[in-house]
């Protein structure tokens, strides 16, 4: 290959040299600021004449490339693995907040004490979940109920939500759970739930590791958040997101003193987890977990 180099400020032409086209790099260093402007550091335009088969003319369009590529940038701040979450709002502060309606129509699943009505809200400080027991401003406790959009996904959140941690062979005694019962919830009317899905919680300067993707030791925090939610938006009757264990569906709470009266209502009769369908559905799900399950 015959390389000519021709001076850009005096018009002078350089002595013709033979060279390999890897040769040329140390030969011609480039700064940052001339790889991004594609010229040589010295000001000299490159020309090329290829008079014989010295490398192939690809290799030639690799380094001019190369020497025109922009410099990469190196941030030296921390990483996200040591982003420390954002602080809880304080009240007054502005929450850049997104909003989903949940039509009438939509059946929600629950799992829940027999002890309790499938519609019935928690307003008791008792339990211990993602986003409740919760108070309001005044310190009084916000009823709470939650939903799962599917059956897979409710078992997921709860009475299947520690199977990832147990070692291989996976077994769960489901004698603990005697007397909890499957319902299906019917919405009845429109709800309207901050949307804590990925985009939303990018908005709030969150992350799904900082509310969602997180266990029980920090559900003091996630519930401090529920808490600035209700406080900072009125006519927000609950959150919705995709959830930790399933991530195929969607998972709701409500606020039980933003809720009107009848807005839930029971579809069919609540069953026992041993009934036909709901037994079935679980052992499925158990076949996907890799687990088995006795009562």
């Amino acid at each position: 290959m015959r390389v000519r180099i021709t001076s850009l400020s005096t018009g002078l032409i350089r002595k013709p040299a033979t060279a390999h086209a890897a040769h040329l790099l140390p030969s011609f260093p480039c700064s940052p600021t001339a790889r991004m402007a594609g010229v040589w550091r010295s000001g000299l335009a490159l020309q090329t004449h290829i008079s014989q088969a010295v490398c192939p003319k690809r290799s030639l369009q690799r380094i001019l490339q190369l020497c025109s590529r922009p410099p990469r940038m190196r941030f030296t701040g921390p990483s996200m693995a040591e982003k420390e979450p954002r602080p809880v709002p304080a009240p007054g502060e502005g929450l850049r907040l997104r909003f989903t309606t949940i039509e009438p129509g939509r059946i929600f699943h629950r799992l829940h004490p027999g002890a309790y009505h499938a519609t019935a809200f928690n307003d008791t400080a008792n339990g211990n979940g993602r986003f409740s027991p919760i108070r309001n401003l005044a310190g009084e406790i916000i009823p709470t109920i939650y939903g799962a959009e599917t059956l897979h996904c409710a078992a997921m959140e709860t009475i299947f939500r520690d199977l990832a941690f147990l070692p291989a062979p996976r077994h769960i005694d489901m004698s603990r759970f005697d007397g909890h019962q499957h319902s299906q919830v019917k919405v009845e009317k429109p709800l309207k739930l901050v949307d804590l899905t990925s985009k939303s919680l990018t908005a709030l300067g969150l992350m799904r590791r900082d509310l969602i993707d997180t266990d029980g030791s920090r559900y003091g925090y996630t519930q401090k958040w529920a808490e600035a939610i209700h406080a900072l938006a009125p006519d927000a009757q609950g959150l919705a997101w995709v959830s930790r264990h399933d991530d195929t569906a969607q998972v709701i709470v409500l606020f039980g003193d933003r809720v009107e009266p009848n807005s839930l209502n029971l579809v069919g009769q609540s069953v026992p987890l041993q009934e036909d369908s709901t037994w079935d559905s679980l052992l499925d799900l158990l076949e996907i977990l890799d687990a088995d399950a006795s009562f």
